[in-house]
């Protein structure tokens, strides 16, 4: 029964009517300020830098302001690249840089995914996460033939 001085909002909604609560994903990136759109201001978490904004139609990559390629990518390819040339010559020592172009690769692919980055990121650090594995392999093999001669020595 409706009371006529009753606002229609003000009557309880059936249990079952009710919607369910948005939910809610947070990344890593979250604890800055999200990018923008500056044609529509719509948040810009979670796209790729090269699609286009879903509210306006802007392309992201202009309209977010996000530097087209990580630091951290470039830094991966070419620590990669450093732990395989370097590895035919000082062998163990390979491996540090082998392994940093391995942790530097993931963060700048997890900003690839976050869509804080270009696409040429996610290139330039799976490049140079390949070069790191390969670099930290062959260091790896030059680790175990000194240990084996050593043991074969001694």
């Amino acid at each position: 029964m409706s009371d006529e001085h009753t606002p229609p909002s003000a009557t309880p909604a059936p249990l079952g009517d009710s919607p369910a609560p948005p939910v809610v994903r947070q990344t890593a990136a979250d604890w800055r300020p999200h990018p923008k759109c500056t044609s529509c201001g719509y948040e810009l978490v979670g796209l790729r830098v090269e699609d286009l904004c879903p509210e306006c139609g802007a392309p992201v990559w202009g309209s977010s302001k996000v530097p087209p390629t990580s630091g951290l990518a470039i830094a991966s390819l070419v620590l990669g690249i450093l732990s395989i040339v370097s590895c035919l010559g000082v062998g163990p020592l390979a491996l540090i840089p082998g392994v940093l172009a391995i942790v530097f690769g993931e963060f700048a692919a997890r900003q690839y995914r976050n869509g804080l980055r270009a696409g040429g990121t996610y290139g330039m650090a799976l490049a140079g996460r390949i070069c790191g594995w390969i670099g930290v392999v062959i260091s790896g093999g030059f680790i175990l033939m000194i240990v084996g001669s050593m043991l074969h020595w001694w």
